[in-house]
């Protein structure tokens, strides 16, 4: 049964609940979501309504994070026992023979990262794989492909708007593996705060009115997430992931192509990295891994959990883990966010002139001037005196009545600032 595309299609057409309702029952929640108002129209009923009838009719879930159901499957695990460390470098040898990644720190966190999917249960933490590049055509989507055929739970999509994202993390608590999320992740502060939520197992729920009734009803949040995306994506995201960056390969480069054999040979790798979380999982739950000191606080609980596992694996891989924790970690803080940036500008402005105090409009042109600094190109006109003031009032500084020369301005003193420059660089 087809939802009908317009209005004059769906007068033609004489539609029950009893048509329409078994079948919505048995579409995955994404596809649900992009048809939920149509079917709602079609039938004459308030689309809350329409979410309560059809949750009747869907079939039971078995399990959570464990388990088979209608749209992800679990992983069988290999049947004899497997060697850890024979396993993340198999795993690291497969990824590098598909896709280009620039050094070896990107294949040991993909490696630990596929076993990581399979302890989810036992983990208090659940960092986000995020795969970036400057442009399309780097292999995002086909390292995406490997990924799917090894993690556990696998979902892959292309899109996905917010209601079905923590609907389908609530009822089957997949891998999913988010591509093109740069077409529409912006703008969406509701599904990064979702995705977000789910980093920490304390706070990986939030609450949505559902039913007809709109009763509030939590949801969890707490799924393997693997974002691919060209550019950016919002601070905080970056701040909860291990981040892959990804750009292309030579010309001259050769790589394998995702065939039938290639995949069997990756499934096969999931299925031992299943036996190993099932023979492992109540050491890595015990696991207090070292941290690397060189770590803030939140990229030392995304690492928690895999330096636990190459802690169990042990051999070279806990020394050859807490190395690329620090890398990709230095990594990723070269990106920082536009508020640290601004403080680390303006300290910079204040030092080469040398000056206490500098007038705001002065301020907002020396940085609209810095041609590798977003300053110049904010909001389509450049950075303007109250668009500084609204980027500081968050830090608690404001402007005042400075001198500068024979003349009073607006502005902000050195003093201001000392407090901030300490702690944030």
């Amino acid at each position: 049964m087809n939802i009908p595309d317009n209005g004059a299609s769906a007068e033609s057409q004489t539609f029950t609940p009893e048509d329409v309702l078994p079948v919505l029952a048995t579409l995955p929640p994404d596809k649900y979501e992009s048809v939920r108002q149509k079917a709602a129209k079609l039938l004459g009923w308030r689309v809350a309504f329409l979410d309560a009838e059809v949750d009747k009719r869907r079939p039971p879930v078995v399990g959570t994070s464990s388990g088979e159901t209608g749209l992800v499957k679990a992983t069988e695990p290999w049947p004899d026992p497997v060697v850890g460390e024979d396993l993340l470098l198999a795993i690291c040898q497969r990824v590098s023979q598909h896709v280009h990644l620039q050094d070896r720190i990107a294949l040991v966190s993909i490696a630990l990262w596929v076993v990581f999917t399979y302890l989810l249960d036992k983990v208090e933490f659940n960092p986000r794989l995020l795969i970036t590049s400057p442009t399309k055509r780097c292999g995002k989507t086909t390292l995406l492909g490997v990924l799917a055929e090894m993690v556990d739970k696998a979902l892959p999509s292309s899109n996905v708007s917010t209601a079905a994202l923590y609907r389908v993390i609530d009822l089957y608590h997949p891998t999913l593996l988010i591509d093109e999320a740069d077409t529409f992740l912006e703008n969406r502060g509701e599904m990064v705060g979702i995705i977000n939520a789910g980093h920490s197992r304390s706070a990986s729920c939030i609450i949505r009115c559902a039913g007809d009734d709109h009763q509030p009803k939590p949801f969890s949040c707490w799924s393997p997430l693997v974002i691919a995306m060209n550019g950016r994506p919002p601070d905080t995201i970056v701040d909860r992931s291990m981040v892959i960056r990804m750009t292309r390969k030579a010309a001259n480069q050769k790589l394998l192509s995702m065939d039938a054999t290639s995949r069997e040979a990756m499934r096969e790798l999931g299925r031992k990295a299943a036996r190993w979380a099932q023979d492992n999982a109540s050491a890595v739950a015990q696991r207090v891994p070292v941290l690397p000191s060189a770590l803030n606080s939140r990229a030392g609980n995304s690492w928690e959990p895999l330096l636990a596992i190459a802690e169990v694996i042990g051999g070279g891989w806990p020394q050859v883990a807490r190395q690329a924790a620090v890398d990709l970690a230095a990594a990723a803080g070269e990106d920082e966010d536009e508020s640290v940036m601004l403080l680390r500008d303006l300290k910079h402005l204040f030092d080469v002139t040398s000056s206490k105090a500098i007038a705001s409009k002065a301020i907002c042109d020396q940085l609209n001037s810095l041609e590798d600094r977003p300053w110049g190109t904010a909001r389509g006109r450049g950075l303007t005196q109250h668009d500084l003031a609204k980027r500081l009032k968050p830090f608690g500084v404001s402007s005042g009545n400075v001198r500068i020369g024979t003349k009073v301005n607006k502005g902000y003193r050195s003093d201001d600032f000392q407090g901030l420059w300490e702690r944030f660089l």
